[in-house]
């Protein structure tokens, strides 16, 4: 690593930029600015950018403020000296939830509904022919009707000729756009289980517009943050960190006697929980039943997103008999996972920042 110096309104690194060196502020400060976000000051001690940890590109254009040093280094170079330095790591951590905290508020402010969503998509038919073109003379009849059908109001009709156009064409460009309008034509006569399903495979595909469109009905679902626990997993901390927990907080350990929900959808998201043995089943409740979406299991934890940054749980979870778990309070955790356990403490930024990233739509 060295340390590198700029001078008052230098540009450090512009929007786009592949990324290969990081920086950590010495002396000085930068500026992060992006059109699509609030502008970011970093200053002594703080990691610059943290996303372009995943992206690989800079966020927004970096000006240093004022006469700036830096120290430079690589990914491998930084995350080991985040490592070995626990305050800047716990300073890029809160850097991050207050980002993350910013875009989950303003999406909240944007959500559409099912009905808004499946109008605006309908009305885009020729956009998704043009990015994702059909190979064989026969497939653009078939999806046109489909979403015609669709935009009236006849989803049964709908899935028909969608599900006709999979069984020939399933190698075809227009297929992930037609699988898109199959899990609309699911959601909209209360196919949920299907849906999620079908939405899923589409999210743990290559990122595309198509994806980007997932994301949006499954907000119009109420699935924000447990969205992506469901298609990235729970954060992977070491076993040697999970035998800390349970043994440094036995005190915490709660022992479920009798099936039971352990908090609800709506609800203040106060607490991370590890499950020791057992399960956690999360549900989302719909108009006509439970929507099943994931079970945390033995050696997994969850509540890290919705605790720090979202503040509510979008989802329920209901406790299986006999599981044990352990709950920790946002700042037990954090200092747990920062301070005494900094390699912990790394994959939890990981996380976050994954988060961040499919959050954006990298």
């Amino acid at each position: 690593m060295k340390e590198v110096t700029f001078e008052a309104d230098k540009k450090i690194s512009r929007k786009g930029q592949n990324i290969s060196q990081f920086y950590i502020v010495l002396s000085g400060g930068a500026i992060l600015k992006n059109p699509n976000d609030e502008d970011r000051i970093f200053m002594s001690g703080d990691f610059i950018d943290p996303l372009s940890l995943v992206t690989f590109n800079s966020s927004g254009d970096v000006y240093a403020v004022g006469k700036t040093v830096l120290l430079c280094g690589s990914k491998e170079e930084i995350v080991d000296f985040m490592k070995k330095h626990p305050k800047v790591l716990h300073h890029a951590i809160i850097r991050i939830i207050e980002s993350l905290s910013y875009h989950l508020n303003r999406n909240e402010e944007i959500n559409n509904s099912v009905e808004e969503l499946l109008a605006h998509l309908t009305a885009k038919r020729q956009f998704f022919i043009d990015k994702y073109p059909p190979l064989i003379i026969g497939e653009k009849p078939l999806y046109r009707k489909a979403v015609s059908l669709l935009r009236k109001g006849d989803y049964d009709g709908a899935i028909a000729y969608l599900e006709s156009y999979l069984s020939q064409f399933a190698n075809s460009p227009l297929e992930r756009p037609v699988r898109m309008f199959l899990a609309l034509a699911e959601i909209s006569r209360e196919g949920n289980d299907r849906a999620i399903e079908l939405m899923l495979k589409l999210l743990k595909e290559a990122p595309d517009y198509v994806s980007k469109y997932v994301h949006e009905m499954l907000r119009a679902l109420g699935l924000k943050e447990s969205a992506f626990v469901v298609t990235f997993g729970t954060p992977n901390y070491s076993e040697d960190f999970l035998r800390y927990i349970q043994d440094q907080y036995s005190n915490k350990l709660r022992i479920i006697e009798n099936e039971m929900v352990i908090f609800e959808n709506g609800t203040i998201a106060d607490a991370i929980y590890f499950v020791i043995s057992g399960e956690i089943r999360l549900v989302k409740k719909r108009e006509n039943g439970f929507l099943k979406l994931k079970e945390i299991t033995k050696g997994e934890s969850f509540g890290e997103i919705h605790t720090l940054c979202a503040g509510k749980w979008d989802v329920t979870a209901v406790a299986n008999k006999g599981s044990k778990i352990v709950v920790l309070d946002k700042d037990t955790f954090l200092n747990t996972a920062i301070k005494k356990n900094p390699e912990a403490g790394l994959v939890l930024m990981d996380y976050l920042l994954n988060f961040q990233k499919e959050l954006l739509h990298f």
